[in-house]
């Protein structure tokens, strides 16, 4: 379940309260996707990515996240993992989030947050980074995949969204399991316009 989550700014402050908790807690972590960014360490000692991580103690598994349900390595059981900033990169995020279900009791997940994603950034003419592959949001208290459709870009609805901004970033803490499922899951067909409409309503809930 997720057990605590929010929209924020405070990148560094989410990060030394994460570095506290497993350090408090004594907690065996790994950090899946660390490689651009290994702000975790020396807290926690493990890492899983695609890019090769070299540090004196720590145990590093090079595995590229987007073949991860096909992985044939054994990993630990770890108390706590972290995945930052990666979901939205990989092409099957809830083939990640299984993953970390299956080797840690908890953990913390941070992801661009709509806001971010609505956003023109970098004096560029598009919004949001051009290589996330998808944005989320919490609705319900699950977390919930949208696609990055084209539509975003010329539709006015998609400012309404930017103009809610409340944080650059989703943070949220879990245990367990996460709960999760795609935009418009379990719909057959609907009309552009009807696909359209359910999106933006969808994003305006939270």
């Amino acid at each position: 379940m997720i057990t605590k989550w929010e929209y924020t700014d405070d990148r560094d402050g989410y990060r030394q309260k994460t570095k506290k908790l497993i350090k408090d807690n004594g907690y065996n972590s790994v950090d899946i996707g660390a490689g651009m960014d290994y702000w975790s360490y020396p807290e926690c000692k493990n890492s899983i990515d695609f890019l090769e991580i070299t540090k004196e103690d720590n145990v590093h598994y090079r595995v590229d996240l987007d073949k991860i349900s096909k992985s044939d390595l054994v990993f630990h059981k770890y108390d706590f993992s972290i995945c930052s900033h990666t979901l939205e990169d990989i092409f099957n995020p809830f083939d990640v989030i299984d993953f970390l279900e299956k080797i840690s009791h908890r953990g913390l997940i941070a992801i661009p947050s709509k806001f971010y994603e609505f956003s023109f950034l970098y004096e560029n003419k598009y919004r949001g980074n051009a290589h996330h592959k998808q944005l989320f949001d919490i609705i319900d208290n699950k977390l919930v995949l949208f696609p990055k459709y084209p539509f975003i870009e010329v539709m006015e609805e998609t400012n309404s969204i930017r103009d809610m901004k409340r944080g650059n970033d989703l943070y949220f803490y879990w245990e367990g399991n996460i709960p999760k499922k795609y935009f418009n899951e379990g719909f057959v067909f609907k009309s552009d316009a009807q696909v359209i409409n359910t999106f933006y309503n969808e994003l305006r809930k939270s």
